[in-house]
C-alpha cells in the first residue's frame, strides 16, 4: 500500500496477480476496481487524486 496526498484517499495499492486497484478511503470504507499497471502509476502521479480515480473508474 502507498499512501497518498488525498483529501479522500488514504492509500492505494495494485495487484498484479489479479489487476485490481484498492483504494482505502480515510472513511474506513475499502474498494477494488479492475485496473492496469499503467493506471495505477497514474493515479500516483496525479494532481488531484480521487478525480482521477473518478475518471477511471467511469470507464469501467
Amino acid at each position: 500500500m502507498i499512501e497518498v496526498d488525498s483529501k479522500q484517499i488514504q492509500y492505494v495499492g495494485y495487484d498484479e496477480a489479479t489487476g485490481e486497484l484498492s483504494v482505502h478511503y480515510h472513511t474506513g470504507e475499502v474498494r477494488t476496481y479492475p485496473s492496469g499497471r499503467d493506471e495505477f502509476m497514474a493515479l500516483l502521479t496525479a494532481t488531484n487524486k480521487y478525480d482521477k480515480l473518478v475518471q477511471m473508474t467511469w470507464l469501467h
